[in-house]
């Protein structure tokens, strides 16, 4: 009796992994866009829970060292994908890094509709600095003291302002994809302003369903919150936020105007 109740399992085993379906990345994925701690991580949430569908919230497979050698021509990304495409399998694909990588997405994936999501620079980097507990005023940080995870963004640690504020421009000066039917181009402040109602709209705009309820995780926080209330030209120093300044002001004044009617002037 034991015996046959041995080979039973060891039957039913090997059955079930015979009629498992494998896992093959999704070509018809929605991927969200957006430079780090610009919100992606919120909205990609709230709308997967809205929508019921399936979503990848960020994944190593597309960090360093597969993110540089794919920019570098050194990894072929389609079969890095069809090689682990667990993370790629979702309805939903959220990934920053992905954000430099989208023309050699879209070899892959039909990228019918977008989301790409646009924070002002000031925000962006003080952000990423509050989530590393790194000084904003600072002219060089010691990069070992950096989350390695992180550590690209930052170079080598010297002019480490100038290095994120040209990681912002890098992110949002790709017109090819930002001035595109295929993109729903958003305002993560827009986002905050009102939750429900953005992830609504998303959904209309997508065509997806509104299948569950998100009241409950609206004030969720999906990442560690940083410090939003402090004064920038503090935070940076003078001479740092001059520095973002020159580098990122006039592709923000350009995309604010653009897409969402703003008109500021930090300038001053």
């Amino acid at each position: 009796m034991l015996l046959l109740q041995h080979l039973k399992r060891k039957l039913k085993k090997r059955w079930d992994r015979l009629n498992k379906k494998p896992i093959i990345p999704n070509k018809d994925a929605l991927w969200i866009f957006g430079v780090q701690k610009s919100g992606t991580t919120a909205i990609a949430a709230l709308l997967s829970k809205r929508s019921g569908l399936s979503v990848t919230l960020d994944t190593k497979m597309l960090w360093n060292p597969y993110l540089e050698n794919i920019r570098e021509g050194k990894l072929n990304l389609l079969q890095h994908i069809n090689a682990n495409p667990y993370d790629f399998s979702k309805k939903i694909i959220k990934e920053p890094a992905a954000s430099f990588l989208i023309k050699h997405l879209k070899e892959y994936f039909y990228l019918e509709k977008y989301i790409f999501i646009y924070r002002n620079p000031y925000d962006v980097i003080r952000s990423i600095l509050n989530r590393l507990n790194i000084e904003g005023d600072k002219v060089n940080i010691d990069i070992n003291s950096v989350n390695p995870n992180w550590r690209y963004i930052f170079g080598d640690g010297t002019n480490y302002i100038l290095k994120l504020s040209k990681h912002w421009l890098e992110v949002y000066s790709q017109d090819e994809y930002i001035y595109n039917d295929k993109c729903l181009f958003v305002s993560y402040d827009l986002f905050n302003e009102d939750k429900l109602k953005f992830i609504d709209e998303l959904c209309e705009g997508l065509q997806l369903p509104k299948k569950n309820s998100i009241l409950n995780i609206l004030d969720e926080d999906f990442q560690p919150r940083g410090n939003t209330n402090v004064d920038l030209r503090v935070f940076f120093g003078e001479d740092n936020f001059q520095i973002i300044n020159k580098i990122c002001y006039h592709k923000m004044i350009e995309l604010e105007q653009n897409f969402f009617g703003n008109n500021i002037n930090l300038n001053s």
